[in-house]
C-alpha cells in the first residue's frame, strides 16, 4: 500500500481512441486524463505519486472541467459574468476554483459585459421591449454595471412603442377609446416603455366608431340577459348602465342604447 513518503504508485497506463488516458495507482484509484492533464507532470508505470503531486493533478483536473464546462457554454450563447459565475458556482461549489476558470475564459474573449450588453438590448428592442425594462433586466438580472448601462443607445425607442402598439390596436378595435387609451398604457409600461414614451404613442389612437357602436350593442344585449332574470324597470337599466360604463363605454352613448333597448 503506498504511504505518506512513497507515495501512491502507478500500476497501470492505458488510452482510449479520444487520447483520453486511463491510470491506475496502487491502491485501487482511477484517474481519467486528457492530454493535457497528462502532459501536466511526468506519469509512467511505477511512479510514485506524493499526496502533494497527486493534490497538484486532482486540482488541474477540476480546473479542466470546469473550464470545458464553461466553454460548452458559451459557444452555445451569449452569457454575462454574473450569469457564468452563478452556472459555474452551482457546477463546482469552489468560489476560488471558479474565480480562477472565469479569468481564463474572460482572457479568451468568451466573457465581454459590454458586448453581452449591446447584443442583448439591441435583440430585445428588436421584439419590441422598452428602455426601462431591458435596462432592470441588465442591471438586475444580468449584473452588468451602471456604467455601461449607461452607455447604450435607444434610437428608436418611440418607433418601437408604436410599432407594438399597432399589435395592440388590432386586438382592441372594438373597444371604446377610454379603455383602449387605459389598456394601452398599461401594457406599454409592462413592456418597459417609459410614461413621456407611452404618451406619445398614445397621442396617434383614434376611435374606430362603427366597431365601437357595435360593439356597444353586442355588450347592451348582454348586459340584459345577465341581468334581466333578476331586476326589471330602473333597477334593469341601473346595472346594465354600471356594466357598460366599467367596460369603457360613454355615459351618452351607452344611455342612448340602454332607450333604445329598454
Amino acid at each position: 500500500m503506498p504511504s505518506a513518503k512513497t507515495g501512491n504508485a502507478i500500476v497501470s497506463i492505458s488510452s482510449d481512441r479520444r487520447g483520453q488516458r486511463s491510470v491506475v495507482f496502487a491502491d485501487g484509484t482511477k484517474l481519467s486524463l486528457s492530454g493535457n492533464a497528462f502532459t501536466e507532470m511526468p506519469l509512467y508505470v511505477g511512479k510514485n505519486v506524493s499526496p502533494l503531486e497527486m493534490r497538484k493533478l486532482r486540482s488541474f483536473l477540476a480546473r479542466e472541467k470546469l473550464l470545458n464546462y464553461a466553454l460548452r457554454l458559451v459557444s452555445s450563447r451569449e452569457f454575462s459574468f454574473k450569469e457564468m459565475r452563478g452556472k459555474l458556482l452551482a457546477k463546482s461549489g469552489d468560489p476560488v476554483l471558479v474565480k480562477e476558470v472565469l479569468f481564463d475564459v474572460r482572457e479568451e474573449g468568451f466573457l465581454d459585459d459590454a458586448a453581452f450588453a449591446a447584443d442583448y438590448a439591441a435583440s430585445k428592442a428588436s421584439q419590441l421591449y422598452g428602455k426601462e425594462r431591458i435596462v432592470q433586466t441588465l442591471r438586475f438580472e444580468k449584473g452588468i454595471s451602471p456604467e455601461i448601462i449607461a452607455k447604450l443607445p435607444f434610437p428608436e425607442e418611440a418607433e418601437h412603442a408604436r410599432s407594438f402598439l399597432g399589435t395592440l390596436e388590432r386586438k382592441m378595435a372594438s373597444f371604446p377609446l377610454r379603455r383602449r387609451k387605459t389598456k394601452a398604457a398599461m401594457t406599454l409600461r409592462r413592456r418597459g416603455f417609459d410614461e413621456a414614451t407611452v404618451a406619445m404613442a398614445l397621442a396617434s389612437v383614434k376611435e374606430d366608431s362603427a366597431a365601437v357602436a357595435n360593439a356597444l350593442k353586442k355588450e347592451a344585449a348582454k348586459a340584459s340577459r345577465r341581468y334581466e332574470k333578476k331586476y326589471n324597470g330602473y333597477d334593469l337599466r341601473q346595472k346594465c348602465f354600471a356594466y357598460l360604463h366599467a367596460k369603457g363605454f360613454a355615459s351618452a352613448e351607452i344611455e342612448a342604447i340602454l332607450e333604445e333597448m329598454l
